[in-house]
């Protein structure tokens, strides 16, 4: 009804179309708002990964696939065998961030593994 009395999140204050996130601005382009482009186009990247490492990977002979497969081998094959296992885990500047999560993640799963 336009009749709004509070001071919007953006700085907008009274009513109408001044009282409101965003202080009364009209919402960016989707068209030209970067940000939401890529937040629209995670579904799709998202599902062309998930089709190549069910099928189209494995049809290419993906040395990423086979470092996967033989890297879990391994690792089926240590639990099994209550064996003890090292393992080194590296990274530089972002990727250290998801190595040392990695290495957190192995441990929980696998309290016996010495993570380096």
């Amino acid at each position: 009804s336009g009749s709004g009395s509070g001071a919007g999140v953006g700085g907008g204050a009274g009513g109408g179309a001044g009282g409101g996130v965003g202080g009364g601005k009209a919402p960016p382009d989707s068209n030209t708002d970067l940000v939401a482009g890529d937040l629209r186009a995670i579904p799709a990247v998202v599902n062309n990964i998930t089709q190549k490492w069910r099928g189209g990977l494995a049809a290419l002979g993906s040395p990423n696939l086979k470092t996967a497969r033989s890297f879990t081998t391994a690792i089926k094959a240590a639990i099994a065998n209550n064996a003890t296992m090292h393992l080194v885990v590296i990274g530089i500047e972002v990727s250290l961030y998801v190595g040392e999560q990695f290495a957190a993640d192995v441990v929980e799963f696998m309290p016996g593994t010495r993570v380096l």
